[in-house]
């Protein structure tokens, strides 16, 4: 199933190209899906660079679509690995995967959260198995925020977001721990977008912040 999971999360003419280590299977019956654990999953760009890394992936796909010949992940969970909040110095935000510091790649690193973004606005379609994604969660993971801008890191040792789509937009809420000089300050909330709008929606709460 390797080869199959890699061509679903891939794309042609890419700026970078996802490899797994291993796949293990786990199946609970006709009437579930099947689970696949992927483990040591790495994205590379062209110049073999590694720009992302996540120690274990769990993707459910359906035993229907599997009986018709197409490995189509329905859910994706991202366990472990580390994040990064990025505000550029001109205002723009970006999410990237991997604890790298430097500049010279953010576009590159951006395109792999991106390319996660759009394979979960896609209608459905059988040319497309990972169009049929529903659900993105990143658990456990560690994030560093870096405003640029201001000059100030935070560090978030617990973050868990999860994204799905419903009815045509994509709906996400989001928990993490701030570290804020040895502090640790409460975050979660709840945003929701439409694809093809800039606009986002985002509810906030804060707890145990010191004043």
């Amino acid at each position: 199933l390797t080869p199959s999971i890699e061509s679903a999360l891939n794309a042609p003419h890419r700026s970078f190209q996802v490899r797994l280590e291993d796949t293990i299977l786990a199946w609970a019956g006709w009437e579930r899906t099947l689970d696949i654990r992927v483990v040591d999953v790495r994205a590379t760009a062209k110049n073999g660079r590694l720009i992302a890394q996540v120690p274990e992936i769990s993707v459910s796909v359906s035993v229907r679509g599997l009986l018709q010949g197409i490995v189509a992940p329905t859910s994706l969970d991202l366990i472990g690995g580390s994040l990064q909040l990025v505000r550029r110095k001109n205002g723009e935000l970006a999410m990237t995967f991997g604890d790298l510091t430097g500049e010279g790649e953010d576009s590159i690193r951006d395109a792999v959260f991106e390319r996660l973004i759009e394979v979960l606005s896609a209608e459905p379609s059988p040319d497309r198995p990972a169009s049929y994604l529903r659900r993105v969660s990143i658990l456990d993971a560690r994030l560093r925020i870096d405003d640029r801008s201001a000059g100030v890191v935070w560090g978030a040792p617990e973050t868990n977001i999860i994204l799905l789509r419903e009815d045509g937009e994509i709906q996400g809420t989001f928990f993490t721990q701030l570290d804020i000089g040895g502090s640790i300050t409460a975050v979660n909330g709840a945003a929701s977008w439409q694809p093809n709008s800039d606009i986002i929606r985002i509810d906030t709460e804060f707890s145990g912040v010191r004043t």
